[in-house]
């Protein structure tokens, strides 16, 4: 990867921190980036203590591959500018309808919107994740952060400090947005998620100096 896309890459990983921070502040401990997370939690549940909850975290799992497929056949064919506006779409969507809830007092453990709310906000890291579909050929995985240690470890065994760089950035702009985004959800609740808005934008005002023959190379 050039630096470019270095730099991209870094903003998707302090974005995917932000959404996660948010949900699980918000949502009730699930999670809508790191699907391993819900996995973990809907067993260790259904073992102790079953809940609706859980009942939200298969639908997330079953959206996130679902979306991942529909993504993938429709958005691949869709200009990256075209895939960051409609991350862009959902940021609102995403706003407006957990505050929403919240504010009408349907966004308790047990409501169907805390589900619609929780499924909306999984759509839409599936979209930002696929924004940059090369990303995925790549050794640095920017939804599975357990297989990113392990990288890392092999970085440091092998001594491959360049990969060390890059793996490590990756994973501190990761924990970076969930620190700021866990802490802004605090304070703001849903209005959080608008501080990825300007990210967003960065990334499609950055494509406007590609040539557009280099644009359709990257989609």
């Amino acid at each position: 990867m050039n630096k470019r896309d270095l730099i991209n890459y870094y903003q998707l990983a302090f974005i995917n921190g932000v959404n996660d921070a948010i949900s699980v502040i918000m949502l009730y401990k699930v999670f809508v980036v790191l699907m391993t997370g819900n996995i973990i939690y809907f067993i260790a549940d259904v073992a102790t203590n079953p809940q609706f909850t859980d009942l939200v975290r298969v639908t997330l799992l079953i959206n996130f591959v679902i979306s991942g497929i529909i993504v993938h056949n429709l958005l691949s064919k869709k200009s990256v500018k075209f895939r960051i506006i409609l991350s862009l779409l959902f940021v609102i969507i995403y706003c407006v309808a957990g505050t929403i809830a919240v504010t009408s007092h349907h966004l308790q453990e047990n409501s169907f919107g805390f589900l619609i709310v929780a499924n909306i906000a999984t759509i839409m890291s599936v979209i930002m994740n696929n924004i940059f579909y090369r990303f995925h050929s790549t050794k640095i995985n920017l939804v599975a952060y357990t297989m990113n240690l392990l990288n890392l470890a092999h970085m440091i065994g092998e001594k491959r400090y360049f990969d060390l760089v890059l793996m490590s950035t990756t994973i501190t702009s990761f924990v970076l947005g969930l620190t700021i985004g866990a802490f802004l959800t605090v304070a703001w609740n849903f209005y959080a998620i608008l501080i990825i808005i300007p990210i967003l934008i960065h990334l499609y005002l950055s494509l406007i100096h590609i040539s557009e023959p280099t644009r359709q190379a990257e989609i």
